[in-house]
């Protein structure tokens, strides 16, 4: 496995960070956010989002999340039923919903990670090297922290999230 320690960066509202796993010069993610307004259901929401480059594959399942994963999960091509590994995925983590009446809320499958996984798998040479992000997310403080990633350095090898 290759590491990167990301330094429990955060990722407030209105931030982005891209980030190259193994050192190749290709960006291999970036998390986003974005601001989406819903003016019939008289909300705002303000999202945070996994995106991966377009080698970059995620499995995703048919409601278009991600699994989050605890350390020691396995992480390969047939770890996940019901979902399928599609690249240059763009997945809703988390997202402050803000309402007129002031009673805002977040929701989101990773709105209360604390140091949980995030499967990916880059594809080179026609095959596929997994890998994971360790993230959490703060509520009080509105942003995503990246603690670490990592990604196989033989092809088509499963992996463990955080080992």
């Amino acid at each position: 496995m290759q590491y990167k320690n990301l330094g429990d960066r955060q990722i407030a509202f209105g931030n982005s960070y891209s980030c190259d796993v193994d050192d190749d010069g290709v960006k291999d993610f970036s998390i986003h956010t974005e601001y989406f307004g819903k003016p019939a259901e008289r909300i705002d929401c303000q999202q945070f989002y996994f995106i991966g480059a377009f080698p970059t594959y995620s499995p995703v399942d048919l409601n278009e999340q991600t699994p989050l994963l605890n350390a020691g999960n396995l992480i390969g091509k047939n770890s996940y039923a019901n979902h399928a590994w599609y690249n240059a995925s763009h997945l809703l983590l988390s997202e402050k919903v803000i309402t007129e009446s002031g009673n805002d809320y977040w929701q989101g499958k990773w709105k209360d990670a604390s140091h949980k996984y995030l499967a990916f798998a880059v594809k080179k040479d026609g095959k596929l090297y997994y890998g994971w992000l360790e993230l959490s997310f703060s509520q009080s403080q509105g942003a995503l922290i990246l603690h670490r990633a990592a990604i196989a350095e033989q092809a088509e090898k499963d992996v463990f999230a955080g080992k």
